[in-house]
């Protein structure tokens, strides 16, 4: 099937919309048997590790250093292919701003106070940055735009099963019976929530995201669906909008006659009270995240291993980051760190306001765009090594970016 940029894709019209699990595992190829694989991997090897002990070598370090191995050659093979599609992704915003940083978080090799820790995180970032951008490419050229973004949705539904086993392999069956393992999920689920809701046209899949993320008691999770599903219903078309009033009516309604009890149940769960010395010491560590930057603004402290140091020392306690995309971008390399991460995020969702036609592909991808920026908001991920949040929010961007920066038969899409 010959679209309007000349780009050749697999005829799939003849599929249901719904259907995507089979075209995608035959057409995802190595890169994305390697990046499925990763989760299933990291959930049997993956042991605690003391808190002075981050660089020590272990036998999951050892397995971890050679799968990444195995991920850059990977890599390299494509790189080195000088796929036109791959290029564009990388070349223009929004994942130039998420180039640039890398690059610029390889540098901080230089000064940082582990430069082993620092090359290795940077090392392993850009090789992940690299394999997602290869595959949802790959993927987006021989399939067609539903079927990638199902294939997004049942992702996520992947890693969130291998990080709750993984959970559950860590503290015991008692974790699985008492309804806690669902939080070890929910930066998957959550991510690709309102791609789920807007675009999926798989039911089951779409209700076990939503109910995944809903469940999971996160309080990010609960922020994030409060500003993402505004936005993605205020970019809609005219029942989108028409939905926003009867949202933004029951929203007001519900903290008129519960908010002190519903912030007590979702943001300040098990914290004894409300307010910002009640947030999980989060503010604290910002604080201190901001006070430190600006001690260094130019270059930071160097990625991951000066984040990390910089905030274990002020704390008297073991942080291994800052929860929030701008402050660990601000230790890692400087000011130029969330410079880089605001345009990120602030172009994603520029150029979906101006690329996509009003409908249920703008809400889905402009209230996921909103949807990750909160979760970098307070959460560990990205701006810091792999870990958490990073490779499901990366890979909504990713999706983001490749829908934007293609031209392809979204052009006009609804």
């Amino acid at each position: 099937m010959l679209y309007a940029d000349g780009n050749m894709k697999r005829d799939v019209s003849w599929m249901p919309e719904g259907v995507c699990c089979g075209v995608g595992l035959r057409e995802l190829g190595t890169a994305g048997c390697l990046l499925l694989c990763r989760d299933p991997l990291m959930a049997i090897v993956s042991r605690p590790r003391p808190a002075d002990a981050y660089t020590s070598i272990d036998t999951s370090a050892i397995v971890g250093v050679g799968y990444l191995f195995l991920c850059a050659i990977c890599c390299v093979s494509y790189v080195r292919r000088r796929h036109t599609g791959i290029s564009t992704v990388f070349t223009r915003p929004p994942l130039l701003f998420l180039s640039v940083y890398m690059v610029m978080c390889v540098f901080s090799v230089a000064w940082s106070p582990s430069w082993i820790y620092t090359g290795y995180r940077a090392l392993e970032a850009t090789t992940y940055l690299i394999l997602i951008v290869v595959v949802l490419t790959i993927l987006w050229e021989r399939a067609s735009a539903q079927h990638v973004a199902e294939a997004i949705v049942l992702w996520s539904v992947w890693v969130a099963a291998w990080q709750m086993a993984s959970m559950v392999r860590a503290l015991g069956i008692g974790a699985l019976l008492s309804g806690r393992v669902l939080i070890a999920g929910h930066f998957a689920t959550a991510s690709t929530s309102i791609i789920a809701l807007f675009i999926s046209r798989r039911s089951l899949v779409r209700i076990a995201v939503v109910l995944l993320a809903v469940f999971s008691g996160a309080s990010v999770v609960y922020v994030g669906l409060a500003c993402a599903l505004p936005v993605a219903l205020a970019i809609g078309d005219r029942i989108s909008r028409r939905r926003l009033i009867t949202l933004v009516f029951c929203e007001l309604l519900a903290i008129g006659i519960g908010g002190p009890m519903i912030l007590e149940r979702t943001l300040f769960y098990g914290q004894g009270g409300i307010g910002w010395e009640h947030m999980s010491g989060r503010g604290e560590i910002w604080t201190v995240a901001l006070k430190k930057g600006m001690e260094r603004p130019l270059f930071g402290y160097g990625f991951a291993a000066g984040e990390l140091e910089v905030l274990t020392e002020e704390m008297g306690v073991y942080v291994m980051a800052s929860h929030n995309v701008l402050a660990s971008s601000l230790l890692s390399i400087g000011v130029l760190g969330p410079v880089l991460m605001l345009g990120l995020f602030a172009s994603a969702f520029g150029l979906v306001l101006r690329r996509i036609r009003p409908g249920r592909w703008r809400s889905g991808l402009g209230g996921a765009i909103v949807m990750v920026f909160c979760l970098s908001l307070a959460s560990p991920g990205l701006g810091g090594r792999v870990f958490a949040s990073w490779i499901p929010v990366v890979g909504v961007l990713t999706f983001c970016s490749i829908v934007v920066c293609c031209r392809t038969d979204l052009a006009g899409a609804r």
